[in-house]
């Protein structure tokens, strides 16, 4: 069990993951570690968001990912070791991607055998796409016969990051003078926020995780305008609409 790997104490890390998640954020880090692209999840594998940890530069310390226990859910098409598992600690996590040393010594020499390289992440604002690469050092990305690190790229949804499923729906939010505002979604039955994000477009379809009823607070910030909507019931059916205005 490696406590460093930022998985214990358990509670900790699943009270951060459920923060981190109401945003709709992805989540970057680096450090002398394995390349990897992970979906957590707290109750459920994937019902939290995404982590890309880059390739270290310079690499003193080695590290593999090579579980000696099956997987939940084995995703051959990503890797050997790819796949939906328990961590040492039962966290459950849904490894991607991994740049494990050796892999690209062949090609790179003790440059490959460390997994040294660097990541990029692309986001496209306009479809809210988010993309992984993950290059070895060395690398000269202009040479066709010059890859990326197995498994990578890897592209995904903003919305892909908070991958709870819906128990129940609001009505769809139809915004008819403003683009891509920003939607708040309270729970009325302990006054938490849920979730918070600018949507996409002028419409957005809340999902929700329990039937009950809800705040919703559409804004745009730019121009310090918001609309508040109380006690908005959750439906299992996804029929109803709401048309607002906030100019």
């Amino acid at each position: 069990m490696d406590t460093d790997g930022n998985g214990w104490p358990q509670t900790g890390r699943n009270k951060a993951l459920d923060e981190i998640r109401k945003s709709f954020s992805v989540m970057l880090s680096g450090d002398q570690h394995l390349a990897t692209v992970i979906h957590h999840g707290i109750d459920e594998w994937n019902d939290a968001g995404y982590s890309f940890c880059v390739p270290s530069i310079v690499n003193f310390f080695a590290r593999w990912w090579k579980p000696s226990w099956k997987p939940n859910k084995a995703m051959p098409e990503k890797g050997k070791f790819a796949g939906e598992y328990l961590d040492a600690f039962h966290n459950k996590i849904t490894m991607h991607a991994y740049g494990n040393p050796k892999e690209r010594e062949a090609k790179y020499g003790e440059w490959g055998r460390k997994a040294e390289g660097h990541g990029l992440v692309i986001f496209d604002k306009a479809t809210r796409e988010i993309t992984f690469e993950c290059w070895p050092r060395g690398t000269d990305i202009k040479n066709p016969e010059h890859k990326q690190f197995v498994g990578w790229p890897i592209t995904i949804s903003q919305f892909d990051n908070y991958g709870r499923k819906a128990k129940a729906w609001l009505p769809e939010i139809s915004v008819t003078d403003v683009k891509n505002p920003v939607v708040q979604v309270i729970n009325e039955s302990n006054g938490k926020i849920e979730y918070t994000v600018r949507i996409s477009g002028n419409s957005y379809r809340p999902k929700v995780f329990a039937l009950g009823k809800y705040t919703i607070k559409i804004s745009e910030p730019d121009i310090g305008s918001e609309k508040v909507l109380k006690n908005i019931e959750a439906t299992v059916e996804q029929n109803k609409k709401l048309e607002i205005k906030l100019k």
